[in-house]
């Protein structure tokens, strides 16, 4: 259950901070063979599907509007999967480059990163708002999604 990512001679592992004996929590032991693979790693993803095809299967499935979600993969996941992969756009996004105009002052990039953090924390509270209501459907939350809600109405006023 300990995990680590290594990237040339570099090395972070995340452990727990006890141990666990298994043998006592058979429910969590069958869990940890459901999500090992054959040789020993984390299974990540629960299909092989693509992301398009994952949310078509949650949208299909329910009455989750997947929109919020949507919107998520194009500001965060492509953007986070470019800067992981090293691209040249994944190394400049974050500081205005590929917008149309490079920052020319302190100022400008100052603006540049709070608008980009702005909009990365909206994406992230409607995606938030979006497992909210997913969660009320098995685990009655009234309380937390009517916040939820009134929180995603505070957002769409000028």
């Amino acid at each position: 259950m300990n995990r680590s990512f290594t990237v040339g001679e570099m090395n972070v592992t995340l452990r727990l901070s006890e141990d666990i004996d298994l043998k006592n929590f058979s429910d969590i032991e069958e869990a940890l063979k459901q999500f090992t693979s054959r040789k020993g790693k984390p299974i990540t993803r629960w299909t092989n599907n693509s992301i398009s095809k994952m949310l078509e299967t949650i949208k299909n499935n329910g009455s989750i509007d997947i929109s919020y979600l949507m919107f998520a993969v194009l500001g965060i996941y492509d953007d986070a999967s470019e800067a992981l992969h090293g691209t040249i756009y994944g190394t400049t996004f974050h500081i205005g480059h590929y917008f149309g105009k490079i920052p020319q002052s302190k100022n400008e990039l100052k603006e540049n990163i709070n608008g980009r953090f702005s909009t990365l924390f909206l994406m992230l509270s409607t995606s938030i708002h979006t497992l909210i209501l997913g969660f009320n459907k098995n685990a009655n939350i009234e309380e937390i999604l009517k916040e939820s809600k009134q929180n995603i109405e505070s957002i769409k006023k000028p």
